[in-house]
This record gives C-alpha cells, structure tokens and sequence, in this order.
C-alpha cells in the first residue's frame, strides 16, 4: 500500500470518529436542554428562577457551535479520505 494511501485512509478514519463523536455530542446537548427546560418549567415563577434558568440555558447550549464545527470537519476529513483512497487506488490491467 503506498504512503499516500495510508495517509488517505487514516484521515478518512479520523473523520468517521469525528463524526460519530460530534453526533453523540449533539445527543448530550440535546439530552441537557431538556433536563433545563423540565427544570425552567418548575422554577419559572420568580426572578431568580427566571434568571436561573437562563443561566442553565445558556450552559446547556454553550457547546452547539463547537460541536457543529467538529460534526463540519469529520464529514470534510472522511470526504477528503475516501477521495484521497479512491485517487490513489492500484490500477490493474
């Protein structure tokens, strides 16, 4: 197997966990937004529980971008792998 190869196939590797890791991020974000919003639901009725609970959103969303940008990446890095492997394949005659 050349080098390039090699190369290509890890990258497009790298970017399968990139990807699977930004999905179960997104879970995790989505999982915590509704644990916020149960608790917003029953603190609601103050000041304080407004501005808690504002808080706790805030927290529980301060990770979409990044995990966005990781989910991004993993699909360009696994494109570009499996280019990079289809480009450098062994061409038998």
């Amino acid at each position: 197997m050349h080098m390039k190869r090699i190369i290509s196939v890890a990258v497009a590797v790298l970017g399968v966990v990139m990807v699977v890791y930004a999905i179960s991020g997104m879970k995790r974000i989505a999982d915590a937004k509704g644990n916020v919003s149960m608790i917003n639901r029953s603190i609601s009725g103050s000041s304080g529980g407004r501005m808690l609970g504002d808080k706790l959103s805030s927290e529980a969303s301060q990770y979409d971008t990044k995990v966005r940008i990781l989910l991004i990446a993993g699909l360009l890095f696994t494109a570009g792998g499996c280019f990079g492997v289809y480009h450098y394949r062994h061409h038998r005659r």
